[in-house]
């Protein structure tokens, strides 16, 4: 994967696990951003967070850097900042914006490279049992097939009937499904994957000045009615979602910790219904 398009690939799809390695190559470290010379860097990263803010699911391409490098160092610095604000509101608000920019950045690329790309990222990044399949069944092409459990797990965000196991075509255990239809079931997988690098990151302390100089200017945007954060984009609101997940809500939202499945499941939730 990393040999297809480098530093161009790295940069629209920065959660890769690549991504990190290639960055290394240039010696970026967070003391870096002391240095001037990085202020571009530190400067589309809290661009990103502001961005994450006021769209959330509704970003798009536009929002993207066009030099590839500030791009792809501007990722794990936003990351670094966002958790070091620790707003656990914030953390989804932006996991669940640059999980929908890469969604909309794969959606958007040349066809062919971008079924082998999707593939190898649902089997190499989210161990997704999926297979390359290719067949046309009432004049739809359906690009793969996906295991039974991953299916339904990746499903369970969607309530539209066309994701009800009883109008899919399944064959021999597996799911067919349409390019399109697998980067959105990744998509919650994306945005499950950086609340795991955010909590990873834990409270940065003792940053760079530029970066604390920048963390201290999103703190002063973030809006002043919490709820906000997270249910600006949304086309429902909580009183028209599921129990459980007004349940989990109420819990993140008071600032409770939950559980890994949880978690995942507000995620994919709030992943597909965006």
């Amino acid at each position: 994967m990393a040999a297809a398009r480098g530093l161009s690939m790295f940069a629209k799809y920065p959660f890769l696990p690549e991504a990190k390695k290639h960055l290394a190559r240039y010696g970026i470290t967070l003391e870096s951003f002391s240095d001037p010379a990085y202020r571009r860097v530190i400067e589309r990263a809290k661009r990103r967070i502001l961005d994450a803010i006021e769209y959330g699911d509704e970003i798009g391409p536009w929002s993207v850097s066009d030099d590839d490098l500030v791009e792809l160092a501007s990722f794990p610095l936003a990351v670094v900042m966002v958790a070091a604000i620790g707003d656990r509101r914030l953390m989804r608000r932006f996991a669940l914006a640059e999980a929908s920019l890469a969604v909309k950045l794969l959606e958007s690329e040349d066809p062919g490279w971008r079924d082998e790309m999707v593939l190898r990222i649902a089997r190499e990044v989210f161990g997704l049992d999926v297979k390359a399949d290719g067949r046309i069944v009432g004049g739809v092409q359906y690009d793969y097939s996906l295991g039974l459990r991953d299916c339904l797990r990746g499903a369970v965000g969607f309530n539209r009937p066309e994701w009800k196991l009883v109008n899919r075509i399944l064959d021999h255990g597996r799911v067919l499904v349409t390019s399109r239809e697998l980067i959105r079931l990744m998509k919650d997988r994306i945005m499950s994957h950086i609340l795991g690098l955010l909590e990873k990151a834990g409270r940065p302390r003792g940053l760079p000045k530029p970066v604390e100089e920048a963390i201290e200017d999103v703190r002063r945007r973030l809006p002043s009615k919490p709820i906000e954060l997270d249910l600006k984009s949304l086309k429902s609101g909580p009183d028209t979602w599921p129990p459980c997940m007004r349940a989990i809500a109420d819990q993140l939202l008071s600032g409770q910790n939950v559980s890994h499945f949880a978690n995942f499941a507000f995620a994919s939730f709030l992943a597909n219904i965006g």
